[in-house]
């Protein structure tokens, strides 16, 4: 997921005309309070527990990690529009270099209930506007060609996050794979003219149907060269062919996406839940630290929002890997942590200077920065959710966090906000998509950022500061950038001071 956009949510506008917002490997959210930063980045957790709940409705308002309240509460109180939207965009969705894809999703509410109505798509060789309509009806257009859906109904299922298409009537087989059968018999009859088989055309065309079947949604030069490789025909030669017929290979394309509209949207589904399903949330109140952690039984296979859950997570930790996150701690913040057990219960220990002391006698900084510290450390060392290889289905582990600094003194806000950017370019060169998205109010995070780039200018390519604004009480956002010597270009004037 590369850039991110949401639309008539709170103060945000409906415009499509607004920016999206490129979520770099380190994204930085600042501005003043109420100004829309922590909706953004509530977003994140908001599509996390919307992909895992069990519900009928496409978004969970209020869930285990944040609370939107209910769809009335969420929509912007000024617009004429009744449709949130949530878009995304992919730079690599379709496994082809420099096509974007853009995923607009657009939800209502009817009776209390938070309703799907809209899903477009869009990339440099297709535009896919699907409308969802009372009793599960469906309409759509795709490159202006309006598709017969009188067959087609939609239905939400637990576990997916866009709903799956079904068929009424569907008496034969080919009604069943096909979402617009019209437009796959007018490609199977366009592709045997170009070709002029003197064979069955059925043997062929099951083989094309179950090859796009399994191949998902694809670029338009990838359906080509499909077509040339079940063919076994030049790229050159096959457009010539359909040329000398007057066939054209961009209405061809259009058919393929029309008859192929079903296994389309289940691919962006996988791609969306993936996605949102490895997004990891810290909240800005952390837990407080306790003298003792009573003993749960219970496998843990992340941390806990709010931190409730350091102590066990800690204490699942192999030797091997315990003595890992110690020497991180110790590399990088200056302090080792240890877990002592004590019958049921344990206690989190603090090694700063020598001696051990329980976080609960420590300054209160300690029990704040810990979840953070631990969060990063152990995210960036487990595979992705569904032990999927990242590159394959373009998934990115995102850990978004809000207000980094709260408690801390400026000098560890500063070896906080260089430990993250060090972290994710190390995982970026070592080609994990890993992202930490945070939110600050704090001036020496940014600072060391630009430290950091003065350092090493190459850290500057994987920054985004994104300034959020309120005009006529809407939220307005710019991203800024570092220049190679570690200054913010085109950084407001007192920005920070407030002069």
């Amino acid at each position: 997921m590369d850039a991110i956009r949401i639309r008539n949510l709170r103060s945000f506008t409906n415009s499509p005309e607004d920016p999206y917002i490129e979520l770099k490997p380190v994204t930085v959210f600042v501005g003043k309070n109420s100004c829309g930063k922590s909706t953004l980045l509530r977003t994140l957790p908001l599509l996390r527990q919307s992909s895992e709940a069990l519900t009928n409705g496409p978004i969970l308002w209020y869930g285990p990690l944040t609370d939107f309240g209910m769809f009335s509460n969420a929509i912007n109180k000024k617009s004429k529009t009744d449709i949130i939207y949530f878009d995304f965009e992919f730079d690599d969705f379709i496994d082809h270099p420099d096509c974007k894809t853009k995923i607009e999703i657009g939800v209502s509410e009817n009776v209390k209930q938070t309703i799907y109505r809209t899903l477009k798509i869009t990339n440099k060789d297709v535009v896919i506007d699907i409308s969802y309509h009372k009793k599960h009806k469906v309409s759509c257009v795709i490159n202006d060609k309006q598709l017969s859906c009188s067959h087609v109904k939609y239905e939400s299922n637990i576990n997916q996050f866009l709903p799956r298409f079904s068929f009424e009537g569907s008496d034969t087989l080919d009604s069943r794979h096909y979402f617009d059968i019209e437009s796959y018999n007018e490609l199977i009859v366009s592709l045997y003219c170009a070709f002029d088989f003197d064979n069955d055309n059925t043997i062929w065309s099951d083989k094309i149907h179950q090859r796009f079947m399994r191949s998902g949604f694809n670029s338009k030069e990838k359906f080509i060269k499909i077509i040339c490789s079940e063919f076994s025909i030049e790229k050159k030669d096959f457009l010539k062919k359909i040329i000398s017929f007057n066939i054209d290979v961009n209405y061809i394309y259009t058919l393929y996406v029309s008859s192929y509209l079903q296994f389309i949207v289940r691919h962006i589904d996988h791609v969306l839940m993936m996605n949102f399903r490895n997004i990891r949330y810290v909240a800005p109140l952390r837990a407080s630290a306790e003298r003792f952690y009573r003993f749960q039984d219970y496998s843990l296979n992340e941390l806990d929002s709010e931190g409730k859950n350091l102590a066990m997570l800690l204490s699942s930790l192999s030797d091997d890997k315990m003595c890992s996150f110690q020497r991180w701690t110790k590399d990088n913040f200056d302090f080792e942590v240890f877990i002592k057990k004590e019958g049921m219960h344990y206690q989190i220990m603090i090694d700063n200077d020598g001696d051990l002391t329980n976080i609960h006698d420590m300054g209160f900084g300690f029990s704040q920065i810990l979840p953070i510290m631990a969060s990063l450390w152990y995210e960036s060392n487990k595979p992705l959710h569904g032990g999927f290889h990242p590159y394959r289905f373009n998934i990115d582990k995102i850990i978004a966090i809000e207000q980094p600094e709260l408690h801390l003194h400026p000098e560890l806000q500063a070896k906080l906000a260089k430990v993250i950017a060090k972290l994710v370019f190390g995982m970026q060169s070592k080609g994990y998509k890993f992202k930490v998205i945070f939110e600050t109010h704090s001036k020496t995070m940014i600072n060391a950022l630009g430290d950091l780039v003065e350092d090493n200018p190459e850290y500057k390519n994987i920054i985004n500061i994104v300034i959020f604004d309120k005009e006529d009480e809407y939220t307005r956002v710019k991203s800024v950038t570092f220049d190679d010597d570690g200054d913010l270009v085109n950084w407001p004037v007192g920005f920070f001071s407030g002069r």
